[in-house]
């Protein structure tokens, strides 16, 4: 395989995937860089750490609605752009009621469409990675996926 030095630098960057250096990263609000890859996971612990630090009604329901955007930096000072992962964003601003929620819909969904591992893949890769609730490229691809998933095998199920 030949890689790019883009590609190489990510893979490099998981000898960091270490809990002590994420968590001191993400408590000195630093997470850069270590490679896109490892950006997202000491920004994510920067959150997660702000958001569990919240009383039990908050954790339980969340912050509320763009909670987590450019435009609200009142509950984390620290914000600079979104966390790029719909999971870590539908936490935080919907709690764990909502993020509940989202998981059984999710799983509801996986398993109406067969447990195929492409609709997994297809689901949770890039709400893990990117804001894909909310980008209209994905959500077109993904509707044709589904239309022409449900024309080829749910009738012969």
């Amino acid at each position: 395989f030949s890689f790019s030095d883009k590609i190489i630098e990510q893979i490099n960057s998981l000898q960091y995937l270490d809990w002590k250096f994420i968590k001191e990263k993400a408590l000195m609000a630093r997470p850069g860089g270590y490679g896109s890859f490892m950006w997202r996971v000491i920004y994510w612990a920067q959150i997660l750490i702000a958001f569990f630090d919240n009383n039990f009604i908050i954790i339980l329901t969340g912050e509320g609605i763009d909670s987590l955007t450019k435009a609200n930096r009142d509950m984390y000072s620290f914000l600079y752009t979104d966390p790029h992962n719909d999971f870590v964003k539908i936490l935080v601003e919907y709690g764990v009621l909502g993020f509940s929620l989202f998981a059984f819909l999710l799983y509801r969904f996986y398993s109406f469409l067969g447990k195929r591992m492409d609709i997994l893949l297809i689901l949770v890769i890039p709400l893990f990675f990117d804001n894909m609730i909310v980008n209209w490229s994905y959500n077109i691809v993904f509707l044709l996926y589904l239309t022409y998933f449900y024309k080829v095998y749910i009738p012969k199920r």
